[in-house]
């Protein structure tokens, strides 16, 4: 089962750490400042198409980005 709460809590973390406002991001990825809190407080997923524009705008991978980063 995917915890939507910790892969919120981790886009919110990479938001955080790029320094960007919700309307930010929003404005960076076409995503609305609505979806965006929305992933954020683990009430939904992003689908794929949404999730790349949300790593792109913030500079990180999707691994990163859902909290599931692969450390060597």
């Amino acid at each position: 089962m995917v915890d939507t709460i910790a892969i919120g809590r981790a886009m919110q973390a990479a938001r955080e750490k790029a320094g960007m406002s919700k309307q930010q991001l929003a404005d960076a990825s076409g995503i609305s400042v609505k979806s965006i809190s929305l992933y954020e407080r683990g009430g939904g997923l992003p689908i794929l198409y949404n999730a790349i524009a949300i790593a792109a705008a913030l500079g990180v991978s999707l691994d990163t980005l859902i909290g599931w980063e692969v450390h060597p």
